[in-house]
C-alpha cells in the first residue's frame, strides 16, 4: 500500500474481488455469497421494521396505508430467498431439511425464551399473563407456535420451516407437482384468508380464531411454499432470468403492485378488514417475483456490497428488532399513529434499524452468541 494511503476496508476488498463483467450481472458472487440477495436481506429487514413501527388500524387510503402496501414485498422476498438456497440441495433434501429445522427451531426457541423472560420478569410487553393452569399453558404454547406469542414476529420461523418442507416434498415429484401443489395451497389461503368474507367462510373463521378481522391466513402453510418454489426456480434457471429484457421486470412489478393495492382497497371497501393488513394477495404472485428478478439483475457497487455485509446478519436483526418495536408501539399505539406524519415513522424506523444492526453486529463478535444473529 502506498505511503499515506488509507487502508482498504473489507468492503473495498470485496468490491475489487468482483470481476468487472460480473458487476451488473445476475447474482454476482463475493466469497461464495450472492451480493444482491444479501443486500436485499438487509433492505427487506429494514422494510419489516418500518412496517412494525408504522402499522395502523384503518380502512382509509392515505399516504400511510399506501406506504404499508408498498412495503409488503418483504415477506415473499424472504420466502424466495430461502427457496434460492434450497434449490442447491434438491439432491440431499433430507439432510438439508434436518439442518434447516434444527437451525430455525433453535432460533425460535432461544429468542422466544428471551422475549418471554423480558415479558414476565423485566417489563410487561402487553401480551398475555404468565399461564397458571395446564389449560392456560397449552393455549399459550399454541398461540406462540402459531403466531409467535409475545414475540409476534417469530411466527415466521416455524412456518418458513413448514414451507420449505412442503416444497422439498413436492420437488421429489417434479416441477409440475411443485407448481400445482403450491398454487393450490395459495388459492386455498386466499379463500380462507383475505377473501373469506366473499367465499363464505368468515363465520367459520370467527368461531375458531380469536380475531377474525385480522385473520389473513398469513400464519400457515398456504402462501410460503409458492414463493419458496419461485426462489428455487430462479436459482435453477438463472439462464432464463438473464434473458428477460431489462425493462420488462420493472413494468411487471408496477402492474402487480397496482393489482395488489387494488385488491386490498376492494376488500377493505366491501368488507370489514383493514386496508394495509394484507401480506399476500393475487397481485403478490406477480409483483414480488418480478421484483426478485429486478434485484438479481441489480448492479453491484460499494454501497450494495456494504449493505450485503449487513444483510448476512439479516435474520439476527429480524429476530431481535422487536426488542425495540414492542417498546416503541407501547409508547405509540396504532391509534395514535394515525395522526403522526409519515416522515416521523420513517425516522423512528431508521432508529430501530440502526439499533438492531448495531446489536446484531455486537452479538456476532461474541463466539457463543454468534450463531443466533447469523
Amino acid at each position: 500500500m502506498p505511503a499515506g494511503a488509507e487502508p482498504m476496508t473489507s468492503t473495498d476488498v470485496a468490491w475489487r474481488a468482483v470481476p468487472a463483467a460480473a458487476k451488473p450481472a445476475i447474482a454476482a458472487r463475493v466469497g461464495g455469497r450472492v451480493v444482491q440477495i444479501d443486500m436485499m436481506r438487509f433492505v427487506a429487514f429494514a422494510t419489516i421494521a418500518t412496517i412494525h413501527v408504522s402499522w395502523v388500524d384503518t380502512r382509509d387510503v392515505g399516504a400511510r396505508s399506501v406506504l404499508l402496501l408498498m412495503l409488503r414485498y418483504s415477506l415473499p422476498f424472504f420466502f424466495m430467498t430461502s427457496g434460492w438456497f434450497a434449490a442447491r440441495h434438491l439432491g440431499d433434501d433430507v439432510a438439508y431439511l434436518r439442518r434447516v429445522i434444527l437451525r430455525l427451531g433453535g432460533l425460535f426457541v432461544v429468542w422466544e425464551l428471551v422475549f418471554n423472560a423480558i415479558h414476565f420478569f423485566v417489563h410487561d410487553l402487553g401480551y398475555r399473563p404468565m399461564p397458571t393452569t395446564a389449560h392456560d399453558a397449552i393455549v399459550y404454547l399454541a398461540a406462540t407456535l402459531n403466531g409467535g406469542g409475545v414475540a409476534f414476529h417469530l411466527w415466521f420461523l416455524p412456518w418458513l420451516a413448514v414451507s420449505i418442507t412442503i416444497f422439498l416434498g413436492l420437488a421429489r415429484l417434479g416441477w409440475t407437482a411443485v407448481w400445482i401443489g403450491t398454487a393450490s395451497l395459495y388459492v386455498i389461503g386466499l379463500a380462507v384468508g383475505p377473501y373469506n368474507e366473499f367465499t363464505g367462510v368468515f363465520d367459520v373463521v370467527a368461531r375458531i380464531y380469536p380475531d377474525p378481522l385480522a385473520f389473513t391466513a398469513r400464519n400457515g402453510p398456504f402462501f410460503g411454499p409458492l414463493f419458496v418454489a419461485f426462489g428455487a426456480w430462479f436459482a435453477r434457471r438463472q439462464d432464463l432470468v438473464a434473458q428477460v429484457p431489462r425493462g420488462v421486470a420493472p413494468m411487471v412489478v408496477i402492474f402487480g403492485f397496482l393489482l395488489f393495492a387494488g385488491e386490498a382497497i376492494f376488500i377493505s371497501r366491501h368488507g370489514v378488514k383493514m386496508v394495509a393488513n394484507f401480506n399476500f394477495l393475487v397481485g403478490s404472485v406477480i409483483f414480488a417475483p418480478a421484483l426478485f428478478v429486478v434485484i438479481l439483475r441489480a448492479p453491484v457497487d460499494r454501497v450494495t456490497t456494504a449493505m450485503a455485509r449487513l444483510g448476512r446478519h439479516g435474520l439476527g436483526m429480524y429476530c431481535l428488532h422487536a426488542l425495540f418495536t414492542l417498546l416503541y408501539n407501547q409508547a405509540h399505539p396504532a391509534a395514535t399513529r394515525l395522526d403522526m406524519p409519515v416522515w416521523v415513522s420513517l425516522v423512528q424506523a431508521a432508529w430501530v434499524v440502526a439499533l438492531s444492526a448495531g446489536l446484531a453486529l455486537l452479538l456476532a463478535r461474541i463466539p457463543v452468541l454468534r450463531r443466533f444473529v447469523l
